[in-house]
């Protein structure tokens, strides 16, 4: 078959290629995969300060106009809210962890597990976060927006359950 309709290369039949630090690597080639993964732990090893650290932009996030931004800009500041977020809530859920262990020490060792209950409710909460907040990035698929979707979904979640954990260490309002 010749002309325009021609595919040359088969794309749906050739593995998926990825380009990770000079090296070309398979989707499914997990040898590949664990050398590069290997090669990012290295270089994490010998240069432990996080790489945004000191490529910080000096973005005031406060004054941060949607309409007027970029959406580079945007999505960091997005990213910004999700890490403060996420900061309140771990420090939210350690002064909660120590009230139910607390409610723990008051009771008949056979009937505890106060404490128990919410590190499996976090974990359970923070598996539903993050997919609730991936399927709500997909109305804009592939597309500039999607990762700042889905990071103010995590942030607004993330301060939502904070306010929950602080309900939950005063006795549910009782």
């Amino acid at each position: 078959m010749h002309g325009p309709c021609r595919r040359r290369h088969s794309t749906a039949l050739q593995p998926r290629r990825r380009r990770l630090a000079g090296t070309t690597v398979r989707a499914g080639d997990v040898a590949g995969q664990l050398a590069a993964g290997a090669i990012l732990a290295i270089v994490a090893l010998v240069d432990p300060a996080p790489a945004h650290a000191e490529n910080e932009p000096d973005i005031d996030c406060s004054t941060v106009k949607a309409e007027a931004s970029p959406q580079v800009v945007l999505t960091y500041c997005a990213s910004r809210a999700f890490e403060e977020a996420e900061a309140v809530l771990s420090e939210q859920l350690e002064k909660t962890k120590a009230i139910l262990a607390g409610w723990d020490d008051n009771l008949e060792p056979s009937v505890r597990g106060a404490e128990e209950a919410l590190l499996q409710a976090q974990a359970s909460w923070l598996v539903y976060r993050d997919q609730h907040c991936r399927a709500g990035g997909f109305f804009v698929r592939g597309g500039t927006m999607e990762r700042m979707v889905v990071y103010q979904c995590m942030a607004d979640a993330t301060r939502k359950r904070t306010e929950e954990l602080r309900f939950l260490a005063m006795g549910n309002g009782l």
